[in-house]
């Protein structure tokens, strides 16, 4: 499925375990080509990206962030296999 400008995704991290973690995910993500800002938090284990560019596959911020030595997947619905995915305006 094509993504829309403004794709909101939620991806689960894991093996964060201080707040250096999390500035280290953020950057990571942030330097994935179109994506427009992200909120990465230690306690529920996520991050919360907003793409600028339709075209951003999710399997590349799973990559970068796997490659810095952290887990990723991008979160799916229980029990379902689809992904949670908000469009903005």
């Amino acid at each position: 499925r094509k993504l829309r400008d403004g794709a909101h995704l939620v991806f689960d991290i894991g093996g964060m375990t201080c707040a250096s973690c999390v500035s280290r995910v953020e950057r990571c993500i942030l330097e994935v080509a179109g994506v427009k800002s992200v909120t990465v938090n230690m306690l529920t284990e996520s991050a919360d990206v907003l793409l600028a560019e339709p075209q951003v596959p999710p399997s590349a911020i799973v990559q970068a962030v796997v490659r810095l030595g952290y887990d990723a997947k991008l979160r799916e619905e229980a029990g379902q296999d689809m992904a949670h995915v908000w469009v903005a305006g």
